[in-house]
């Protein structure tokens, strides 16, 4: 739907109240129409997205390059925006002849990171190529690529990442849609900002009468799109944050021409000196790119980056911004007895290692409740694996759930609710798996929506005629935003995430082995459903239950996930995958960081519909909501511990704390005090979390970096971040405020108090 037709069906539901109902009604419940819904068989004079007939594409992993930073070996990367054709609705790819397509939809512009001259300098006049998302037809090698969602970071805990984010969104070729190559891209119709709310303004025209590279705009902009990039988790320096004012736009030769129009090539915080002893010698705004320094001192964990421009987030990470950071490899052993690699426990002692990845056993199994499979999955893992058959013993999968609606021409249309369901950049995606156990790291990125997920089959636990229950897929979480819990959590309720938050989980479709070919004759398919969703938002996607390869029966050993275990007879079942039980994992706690952990000072702040206050009575009594730019009112001081009590007064939201993890305490009943204690899934570290309305949600705040088993000691970033809604609308509009960790010096903590 056009913006005009928005326009026009605003005022016509003006005008029903003065008589007009029957014109308006006819006139925009056909204008509604114009977008894409779901259908069980398309025909070209129909077009509609069939569910389930695309392989949900596995994002390669980008290729690093090896650099020294601060005198250690590290991975850089040069990573740039750029738009790009992808075939993101079902039946929709040319290259693939899918005979359970009854029509052909159109492809989907969307705005992707990729890198090209890998190794090597990333090159802006090379022609944008499109990765190859794992179809199931080929592997998915990194080949120098676009794509969205983005290719994968792989971080190893304690190896810093550099990354240099480019911001390319200008005309190449290969991009499609661009009138002249080298040419500044603009936002799309279909995704437009008002650009009248607080954001990142290149033109600087403020309705304040002011000029100012962050303000109040007056709309109507159609120049080259701000960008910055936030590494949603990672606990680094302020000035590789992605600062909302540390936006930048694309290098200066793709808009001379206008110059006049947008002066301001990035914003107010770009590669900001004021907040530590850094400097700025790596950013150049004239080649439109920033290097933000990543150092992974953490546990390992499912982390994502995404864009993070003033005002204009939703717009940018809804155009395909954002991608997987995963930190993995060795951890560093942060506390007695736990002595481990990859990001969980080992116990191979019993099956030969698997080479050439120590810690990760040959079996695939691990000390962890019901076994790991395969630990993580390396990217040498991936570059040799078809994601549908999962023949080279790969079984962690990363999914990036959200909500998106589409115009007929397959163009996206923003909605912060869409009518459909994309995961990993595919509408209603399926994916085969084999009867044992995967491994999920679930991320929700979408800009308002809430997803409780959960399997069909759960809500039939027993047999009707007496016998054993029924196959089911089951779902037991090992791992929260900062990393793995104190213990497994196996889910007999939905597992509730909202936007930024993600899990770690282990889905077990080890119950289907006696129906899988050759064993049986087939079996039924599983479906990720969305309990907070309805009709076609209800399903996330499908899992086909297909046999082992190579399966023989008369050698039952090769019907099984991996070798027979050997500790218990027990284990001699296929369907088992190992007989392992420990289920502690190893974990951070408060008590690790060596802090006031038992009685620290206590803040309160207030959530209100699109704004955050803070308190400045007990109780948040008589408490306003604040802009961004008001004067900062948060201000914890680095190394120390803070209990946060969020007072909600509104709707639920997802809040989220940049530079600090924390443990939530509990939730409080504004009006009968009564105390909820957290969720199964909501035990370890976190750095977003659900606030209700009408409760105070209380979390512990750690404001340091963990300490490594490399002697150094923990990480202390004083400087400028920020606090907010997770919701993208929210955020934009302003729900989002600035906090100085302090600990800088006496200049530099002045300076970020007054930043604003």
């Amino acid at each position: 739907m056009s913006m005009s037709i928005l326009s026009r069906c605003k005022n016509l539901q003006t005008k029903m109240l003065f008589g007009f109902a029957l014109a308006a009604l006819a006139f925009c419940s056909k204008a509604s129409a114009q977008q894409l819904t779901s259908c069980d068989v398309a025909s070209p004079s129909t077009p509609c997205i069939q569910k389930f007939v695309d392989p949900m594409p596995i994002p390669p992993v980008f290729a690093a390059t090896p650099a020294m930073v601060n005198g250690k070996p590290a991975d850089y990367y040069e990573i740039a925006a750029r738009q790009l054709v992808q075939p993101v609705l079902s039946c929709s790819d040319p290259s693939i002849a899918n005979s359970n397509c009854t029509a052909t939809l159109p492809m989907t512009y969307v705005w992707g990171y990729g890198q090209n001259n890998v190794p090597g300098h990333y090159d802006p006049t090379a022609a944008t190529q499109v990765c190859n998302l794992g179809s199931g037809h080929t592997p998915t090698i990194f080949t120098n690529c676009f794509s969205s969602p983005s290719p994968t970071i792989f971080a190893t805990v304690g190896r810093t990442v550099q990354v240099k984010w480019i911001n390319d969104l200008v005309c190449h070729t290969g991009d499609g849609n661009c009138a002249n190559v080298g040419a500044f891209i603009t936002y799309t119709p279909g995704v437009k900002p008002s650009f009248t709310n607080h954001w990142a303004n290149p033109s600087g025209a403020c309705n304040n009468g002011k000029i100012a590279t962050d303000c109040q705009g007056v709309g109507g902009y159609t120049g080259p799109v701000p960008l910055t990039v936030h590494a949603h988790g990672e606990i680094s320096p302020s000035e590789s944050d992605g600062l909302p004012e540390s936006w930048n736009l694309p290098a200066k030769s793709s808009y001379l021409p206008v110059a006049a129009l947008y002066p301001f090539a990035h914003g107010s915080d770009y590669c900001p000196s004021t907040f530590n002893g850094i400097g700025t010698a790596s950013c150049t705004a004239a080649d439109g790119a920033a290097t933000f320094t990543y150092p992974n001192r953490q546990f390992g964990t499912t982390l994502f980056f995404h864009d993070h421009a003033l005002g204009v987030t939703t717009e940018n990470v809804y155009m395909g911004l954002a991608g997987f950071y995963l930190i993995t490899g060795t951890t560093p052993k942060f506390t007695a007895p736990f002595n481990f690699s990859n990001d969980a426990p080992s116990d191979c002692s019993t099956v030969p290692m698997a080479s050439p990845h120590a810690g990760k056993c040959a079996d695939g199994t691990s000390s962890v409740q019901g076994g790991l499979p395969q630990g993580d999955c390396f990217p040498d893992d991936i570059a040799t694996t078809d994601p549908q058959t999962q023949d080279s013993g790969c079984f962690e999968l990363g999914v990036a759930i959200t909500d998106k609606a589409f115009n007929l021409d397959g163009s996206l249309k923003f909605s912060e609710n869409g009518n459909t369901i994309v995961a990993n950049g595919k509408t209603w995606p399926f994916l085969n798996v084999q009867p044992r156990k995967y491994r999920l790291r679930l991320v929700v990125a979408a800009p308002t929506s809430r997803f409780d997920l959960t399997f069909t089959g759960n809500e039939n636990n027993n047999n009707e005629n007496g016998g054993p229950p029924p196959p089911a897929a089951t779902m037991t979480q090992i791992g929260a935003d900062g990393g793995l819990l104190p213990h497994p959590a196996k889910l007999t309720k939905p597992l509730s995430l909202m936007p930024g938050e993600r899990a770690d989980v282990i889905v077990d479709f080890s119950s289907f082995w006696e129906c899988a070919p050759p064993v049986g004759n087939g079996c039924p398919s599983v479906d990720l459903l969305n309990n907070n969703g309805s009709g076609d938002t209800g399903t996330v996607m499908r899992f086909n239950i297909v046999g082992f390869p190579g399966c023989d029966l008369s050698n039952p050993a090769t019907c099984a996930p991996g070798p027979l275990g050997t500790a218990d007879t027990s284990c001699n079942l296929p369907s088992k995958l190992t007989c392992t039980s420990a289920d502690t994992l190893p974990h951070r706690t408060c008590a690790d960081t060596q802090m006031n952990c038992a009685n620290p000072p206590v803040r309160q702040v207030s959530l209100f519909d699109d704004h955050l206050g803070n308190c400045p009575n007990p109780g948040c009594v008589n408490s306003k909501p604040l802009p961004w730019d008001g004067a900062v009112t948060e201000t914890p001081t680095a190394g120390t511990t803070e209990i946060w009590e969020m007072y909600d007064f509104m709707d639920s939201h997802p809040m989220h704390l940049h530079e600090a993890q924390f443990e939530l305490l509990g939730r409080v009943d504004m009006k009968t005090g009564a105390v909820t204690p957290p969720g199964p899934g909501e035990t370890g570290f976190k750095d977003t979390v659900q606030a209700n309305g009408g409760q105070i949600t209380r979390v512990r705040a750690i404001f340091q970096g963990p300490k490594g088993s490399d002697g150094l000691p923990p990480e202390f970033h004083p400087g400028l971040f920020a606090w907010h809604c997770h919701i993208n609308p929210h955020e934009d509009n302003e729900m989002m405020r600035p906090m100085c960790v302090l600990g800088g010096g006496a200049a530099a903590d002045a300076a970020c108090k007054s930043s604003l």
